[in-house]
């Protein structure tokens, strides 16, 4: 067994003295030449048939491995609806890699450039990531509105929301670092549900919109279903993930003209936040990627939350009104639920401040009324009194009511603290 003691599989299994302990055994010499012959001579249904047919040279501890399998008689059928355990061959050998077997690939370490689509992940990245790049999203304001009537999207810089009504064109920017090559460059844009919840879930047009005969689906052709459109001649509307239904356009980035630094691309929206069966009241977010266009590689990544409704601005206002209290409120302020402190009142007068003068008229209405609803009250007070019948001898009953009650009385009667 010339060579065997500086193989591979020996050196792992034996130690130095158990080899030529091995080799001094007439035995086992004779067992190593009975496998060579097994694996030169095997059957077509063997697998040292399939060893023998042009492979590599097979070391004597793997052949004596083989040998035993080959030898081993067949384990009994197992009974029907069990499941049955593997079963361990016993042999000096317990490990050994096939001679055709492919090498094991090292694992590339993670770099700035990685190979991703947000189409194909089941959990697509949300978070911003400029990339080598630098690349940036951005949402060009709409003109000014003329005779009156309102711009037809809101963008809020702020909270990097965009408000827009259904089938409305929205111009978004895009830019890179100066000097970069885009002509293998793309942009792909994804809806997705930012919330933990929901993300998994792919973005679906609703039922009650992808109807064919529905104005805004004229000329939709394939891509009725998805829920974004690009205003671009060699856009290619995309559908991955799992299910199929990570539904997103591509457009190619081109060079942007003259002047600016800026690449304009306009889309538009086909599906409403609250739309039953799509959306549905869910936050949605759509997320640009920067791919190279040849291999797919995802070199940036961008996102810009959307709500599609019919009253953009309606909706801003609101979102503004309810984010204000929690920005401005100082950390020291009073709990709003503590009643406010009694300011000091002179003469018994009490002080309203007032902003303008429309206040002012409507609170002298106001005023006006409650004097004169008073003064009724008074005088059906003193009515009633006068005609009711004298008291018990008793109780003194010289004056009446109106004589009872002096001016300043009845002024504190109705008299309000003010906040």
């Amino acid at each position: 067994m010339s060579g065997s003691s500086t193989d591979t599989d020996t050196e792992t299994l034996f130690s130095r003295e158990e080899v030529q302990a091995l080799e001094a055994d007439s035995n086992y010499r004779a067992a190593i030449d009975l496998a060579h012959l097994m694996l030169n001579q095997g059957s077509p249904d063997s697998d040292g048939y399939l060893l023998a047919q042009g492979a590599a040279p097979v070391s004597d501890f793997a052949a004596v491995g083989l040998a035993q399998s080959a030898l081993q008689p067949p384990a009994p059928p197992a009974p029907p609806g069990t499941v049955q355990a593997p079963v361990v061959q016993p042999g000096p050998l317990r490990q050994y890699v096939l001679p055709h077997a492919p090498p094991p690939q090292p694992v590339q370490p993670a770099g700035d450039r990685f190979v991703e689509s947000a189409v194909n992940n089941t959990l697509p990245a949300l978070e911003p990531w400029p990339g080598q790049h630098r690349f940036r999203v951005s949402v060009r304001t709409p003109p000014p509105a003329q005779h009156g009537r309102q711009p037809p999207y809101v963008f809020d810089r702020e909270t990097n929301k965009l408000y827009v009504d259904m089938i409305i064109a929205v111009t978004f920017a895009f830019r890179v670092a100066e000097g970069t090559d885009t002509t293998r460059l793309r942009v792909s844009a994804l809806p997705v549900y930012p919330d933990m919840h929901h993300v998994n879930t792919p973005v679906r047009r609703c039922p009650t919109h992808r109807l064919p005969e529905l104005e805004c689906n004229n000329g939709a052709g394939s891509f009725i279903d998805h829920v974004i459109r690009a205003e671009h001649d060699d856009a290619v509307y995309q559908e991955g993930g799992t299910t199929k239904e990570r539904r997103s356009v591509v457009v190619p980035y081109e060079r942007p003209p003259p002047g600016t630094l800026d690449y304009l691309v306009s889309y538009r929206f086909c599906c409403m936040n609250t739309c039953v069966g799509g959306i549905n009241r869910r936050r949605l977010m759509v997320l640009f990627t920067l791919e190279d266009s040849s291999t797919g590689e995802a070199l940036g990544r961008q996102s810009v939350e959307v709500k599609v409704c019919k009253c953009p601005h309606r909706d801003a206002r609101t979102d503004r009104s309810r984010a204000l209290p929690k920005q401005r409120r100082p950390a020291s302020s009073p709990d709003p639920q503590e009643p406010p402190a009694r300011r000091p009142c002179p003469a018994g007068r009490l002080v309203v401040e007032v902003d303008d003068m429309i206040e002012y008229d409507h609170l002298k209405a106001v005023l006006a009324s409650f004097r004169a609803a008073r003064r009724s009250l008074l005088r059906a007070r003193s009515t009633s009194d006068s005609a009711a019948p004298a008291p018990p001898a008793s109780v003194s009953s010289d004056t009446t009511s109106s004589e009872r009650d002096s001016p300043a009385e009845r002024r504190t009667l109705f008299k309000t603290e003010a906040p």
